[in-house]
């Protein structure tokens, strides 16, 4: 898809990136850029062996999120059940909107909800990382100490969805027969789980 409204006058690198602005490699290189609306483009350069410039391609990352995907991920987790409709939803959003912890932005004459206040906006990127890391660590506990119990499966179904609850709980089924007979695997994800990590 091609933005209308990036050009090449609008991009600059991304300061807040200084040591990966531009990774490169034998075969590629990545230049990260951003523009003043804080959309952030991430030049891919392919070589091939002897240097000669294959291709260019360019990902674009827009700010925040439309309400409809706002909606889509409340509802996965069991929002609606709960007794708010999409109305509901909306309303909370746009009242956030009043307290200025999130604007409307326009895409390409789509209303996307950014935050406001970017010291809360990392908050929020660390705590998903935070959650992913945890998820990470149960994932390993399911597969080679025990099942999820019932309280385990209510607790997916918070963060993640009913749905994609069910598919976790399935493909954790085929990890547990594929490897918790393997005694080696079974003794470094025992360590994994006990390991605290840096993030």
């Amino acid at each position: 898809m091609v933005f209308k409204f990036i050009s090449k006058k609008d991009l600059f690198l991304d300061e807040r990136f200084a040591k990966g602005i531009t990774k490169n490699s034998k075969r590629e290189r990545r230049t990260s850029f951003k523009t003043i609306t804080d959309i952030h483009v991430i030049k891919i350069e392919k070589f091939n062996k002897k240097g000669e410039l294959l291709s260019t391609l360019y990902n674009i990352n827009l700010p925040g999120f439309p309400m409809e995907i706002f909606k889509i991920n409340l509802n996965k987790r069991g929002v609606e059940r709960s007794g708010f409709s999409n109305e509901d939803i909306e309303h909370s959003l746009n009242d956030l909107v009043k307290e200025n912890i999130f604007k409307v932005m326009e895409y390409n004459g789509q209303h996307r909800y950014v935050m406001v206040d970017k010291g809360l906006h990392l908050f929020m990127k660390k705590l998903l990382l935070l959650l992913n890391y945890i998820l990470y660590k149960m994932d390993l506990v399911w597969i080679f100490l025990h099942r999820p119990s019932r309280e385990d499966i209510k607790w997916l179904e918070l963060f993640i969805g009913i749905e994609d609850t069910k598919e976790k709980i399935n493909e954790l089924k085929e990890y547990r027969k594929r490897y918790r007979k393997n005694k080696k695997q079974s003794i470094e994800a025992k360590k994994e789980i006990t390991t605290l990590r840096k993030r």
